[in-house]
C-alpha cells in the first residue's frame, strides 16, 4: 500500500496523520475486548519538536503524558533497554515515532462492557484490565512502569532495538520530567475505573488505554554512498498480538513516503523476533549486512537485519520470478566461493606474518638475554674488584700493624689470611650476583625474591604474596605471550604497615577491604609510602574528584607512572554503582562510602568492559599503601 493518496495533516513537520485502518481481533481475545473489529489511528510524531510546541495530539491528553505512555510500553516489552536510553532514543534529533491509538469511545465501550461482565458473568477466561493484579515476579526489579500495562509480558513482545548515540542537546534536557506524576495518575485512574458501575467518563481514559503499539525510526539519509534508514524500537501491546499490528507498523516504515527514498533499512533485532522480521522481508545475510554495521549502532544480544526495497511495483509471473531467484542463488554461490578463496589467502598471509613476527621476537628476546648476561658479568667483575681492593687494604693494614708491633709474626699472617680469603671465596660462591647487587637498591626482584624472603620475617612473606598476585593479574590481562619482570618493590613505612595489621584505619567490615591498584600518582609515590594518602593525591576526572582504584592493574597502569604501580588496601564500605559521569562529584551518595564506575576510557588488552571498572573513594583515610612496584613488560609472541 502507498501513502501518496492519503490526506496529510502536518504541523510544521511535527505530526503527520495517516488514514485510519480497521483490524480484526484475534480469536480468543474477543470476549474481553468487545467487538472483534476495531479501528486505529496512526500518527507519525517528532517528539523533540512536539514537546516545544503548542500542538496537542490528543485533546484530553498532554503530549508529555503520551511520551511517558510510549516509553512505558517500550520498557515493558523490552526489558533489556533502560528507560533512560528509551527517552533519549525517542526524543533524539532525527528520530520519529509512529503511534497507533484507539478512539475514546471504543475504550469507553470496552470498559463499560467489562464492568457489566464482572458483575454478571462468572467466566474463568474473563480478564478485567482494571482489576488485574500485576505479578511482581514477572516484572524485573526496579521497573518504574510496573503495573502501567496489565498485559505486560516481555517474553511475548515484538522488538527491534538499536542503541542511539547521545547528542549534546539531548543531555541538556531530561525528557523524563513528570514521569512519577504520570505513574501516580495512572494508578489513580485505574482505581477510580474499577469503582465505577458502568459509565466511565472520558476524563479517566488515559493514554495508557488508548495506545496500541508504536515504533521509533530515523529517516533515511546518506551514510557513505547509500541512503540508510534505521529502525530503533518497535513494540505492540500483548492483547493486540496476532492482529497484524506489527506488520502494519513495518508497512508504514518501509514506505518511501514515510521513510524517504532509501537503499536499505537496518535494525538490530532480538533473537525472539527474527522470524517476525523474516516474514516481513528482512534478511540477516552476513555479507549483505556487513556493509551497514558501521552505520547502525550495535545493541547487545541482538542480530543485525536489513530490509531492501524492490526496484518496481509491477507484478511478474511466477516463471520469471523463479528464473530471477535461480540466477540470484547462482550469483550468491559464486560470490561465496570467491570470498572463501580470498579469505583463505588472507589467512595464509596472516599466519606467515605471525611466524615472521615470532622469529623477530625470538631474536629480540635472545639479544635481551645476551645483554642481561653481559650486564650480570659486569656486575660480577665490579664486585670481585671491590672485594679484592678491600682484601688488599686489609693485608696492608696487617703489615703496618706488624711493623708497629714486632710481636706479630709472618707465620700468623700466612695462617690467618689464607683462611679469610678462603672464607670470602666460599661466601661469594654461595651468593647470587642479583642478591649482592640489590642489597642497597631494593627489596625484591623477579628472579630471586622468593629465595630472599624464605628465611625472612612474616611481613616479607605477605609482601611476596601481594607481588605474586600483581604479576599473575598483569599476565592474565596482557596479550598472550607477555611476561612481567619485577625490577624492585618498595614497602610502605613501618607505621603504615602496623596500621594495615591492626586495621585501625580501615572499615570495620573486613569483607569490604580489598587490595586494589592506585590509578594515579604520576608525580611519584615516595610521599604516599611515608605519610599515607592525602587530598593532594586526589584526581579530578569524569566521575568526580577522589582517589581512583581498580581491581585490574592493566586499567591502573594507564593512569600511573610508566613501569610503576602502587598497591594499597582500600576500605570500600557500602558501594553504589554509578553509570553517568559527574565531574563535580566530591562525595559518595548518602548511605554509601564509595562508588563503582564503568571506568574511564583506557586502552586495555581485554575487550570485556569489566576490566575497566574503577572504584572511587572520597576520603583519604579509607586507603593505606602496601608497596610500590617497579616492573617491565616483556612481549613475546607465542
Amino acid at each position: 500500500m502507498s501513502w501518496l493518496h492519503h490526506i496529510r495533516t502536518t504541523e510544521n513537520g511535527i505530526i503527520e496523520k495517516l488514514p485510519r485502518r480497521k483490524f480484526r481481533m484475534a480469536s480468543g481475545k474477543r470476549s474481553t475486548l468487545g467487538h472483534p473489529d476495531f479501528e486505529i489511528c496512526a500518527i507519525v510524531i517528532d517528539f523533540r519538536k512536539l514537546l516545544y510546541s503548542d500542538v496537542r495530539i490528543v485533546a484530553a491528553v498532554s503530549n508529555r503524558d503520551l511520551l511517558h505512555a510510549i516509553v512505558g510500553l517500550y520498557d515493558t516489552c523490552l526489558p533489556d533497554v533502560t528507560p533512560e536510553v528509551i527517552y533519549e532514543c525517542v526524543c533524539a534529533r532525527f528520530s520519529k515515532t509512529i503511534v497507533l491509538l484507539r478512539d475514546f469511545e471504543d475504550i469507553k465501550d470496552i470498559l463499560g462492557t467489562n464492568q457489566q461482565r464482572s458483575r454478571s458473568v462468572d467466566d474463568s477466561n474473563y480478564v478485567d484490565e482494571n482489576k488485574i493484579a500485576v505479578d511482581e515476579s514477572a516484572v524485573r526489579e526496579g521497573n518504574m512502569f510496573a503495573g502501567i500495562y496489565s498485559d505486560s509480558e516481555a517474553s511475548e513482545s515484538i522488538s527491534a532495538e538499536s542503541s542511539n548515540s547521545e547528542s549534546d542537546d539531548v543531555e541538556e534536557e531530561d525528557f523524563s520530567v513528570g514521569v512519577q506524576d504520570f505513574i501516580a495518575q495512572v494508578h489513580k485512574r485505574r482505581k477510580l475505573i474499577s469503582e465505577m458501575p458502568d459509565n466511565v467518563p472520558i476524563e479517566l481514559i488515559g493514554p495508557e488505554l488508548l495506545l496500541v503499539g508504536c515504533a521509533t525510526f530515523e529517516r533515511a539519509y546518506r551514510r557513505g554512498n547509500e541512503k540508510v534508514g534505521q529502525l530503533s524500537l518497535l513494540a505492540v501491546r500483548t492483547r493486540y498480538r496476532r492482529c497484524h499490528i506489527g506488520n502494519y507498523l513495518l508497512e508504514i516504515i518501509t514506505d518511501s513516503n514515510i521513510m524517504g527514498e532509501y537503499d536499505a533499512i537496518a535494525a538490530y533485532v532480538d533473537e525472539g523476533a527474527k522470524d517476525f522480521f523474516f516474514k516481513n522481508g528482512f534478511t540477516d545475510d552476513t555479507i549483505i549486512n556487513s556493509r551497514y554495521k558501521k552505520f547502525v549502532n550495535h545493541w547487545i544480544n541482538s542480530t543485525l537485519m536489513c530490509y531492501l526495497p524492490i526496484f518496481t511495483d509491477l507484478s511478474t509471473n511466477n516463471t520469471e520470478f523463479d528464473d530471477v531467484a535461480e540466477e540470484y542463488d547462482k550469483w550468491k554461490q559464486k560470490s561465496l566461493e570467491a570470498y572463501q578463496m580470498q579469505a583463505s589467502y588472507m589467512r595464509k598471509l596472516t599466519r606467515e606474518n605471525q611466524q615472521l613476527r615470532k622469529m623477530v621476537n625470538q631474536q629480540a628476546r635472545l639479544l635481551k638475554e645476551l645483554e642481561n648476561d653481559l650486564e650480570k658479568k659486569g656486575r660480577e667483575l665490579d664486585y670481585f674488584e671491590n672485594e679484592f681492593i678491600q682484601y688488599r687494604q686489609r693485608v696492608k693494614a696487617k703489615f703496618l700493624s706488624i711493623e708497629s708491633n714486632p710481636k706479630n709474626t709472618m707465620d700468623e699472617l700466612t695462617i690467618s689470611e689464607p683462611l679469610e680469603l678462603s672464607k670470602i671465596a666460599k661466601d661469594i660462591a654461595a651468593l647470587s650476583v642479583e642478591d649482592l647487587f640489590l642489597n642497597d637498591q631494593g627489596i625484591l626482584t623477579s628472579s630471586n625474591f622468593e629465595l630472599r624472603v624464605s628465611h625472612g620475617d612474616e611481613k616479607c612473606q605477605e609482601l611476596v604474596h601481594v607481588v605474586k598476585e600483581f604479576v599473575k593479574s598483569m599476565e592474565k590481562c596482557l596479550q598472550p605471550g607477555s611476561k612481567v619482570r619485577i625490577e624492585g618493590v618498595f614497602a610502605a613505612s613501618t607505621r603504615l604497615r602496623s596500621e594495615i595489621e591492626e586495621g585501625n584505619s580501615l572499615h570495620e567490615d573486613s569483607t569490604s577491604v580489598l587490595t586494589l591498584y592506585f590509578c594515579g600518582g604520576k608525580n611519584g609515590y615516595t610521599k604516599i609510602l611515608e605519610e599515607n594518602f592525602s587530598e593532594e593525591d586526589f584526581s579530578k576526572d569524569i566521575f568526580g574528584r577522589g582517589l581512583y582504584f581498580s581491581k585490574y592493574p592493566t586499567q591502573a597502569m594507564h593512569f600511573s607512572k610508566p613501569g610503576e604501580m602502587l598497591i594499597a588496601r582500600v576500605a570500600l564500605g557500602r558501594v553504589e554503582s554509578v553509570i553517568r559521569s559527574d565531574k563535580e562529584c566530591c562525595a559518595a551518595p548518602d548511605g554509601f562510602d564509595s562508588i563503582l564506575t564503568k571506568g574511564r576510557n583506557a586502552v586495555t588488552f581485554q575487550r570485556d568492559p569489566l576490566y575497566k571498572h574503577e572504584y572511587i573513594i572520597f576520603r583519604a583515610e579509607q586507603a593505606i599503601p602496601i608497596c610500590h612496584v617497579k616492573y617491565e613488560i616483556e612481549n613475546h609472541l607465542t
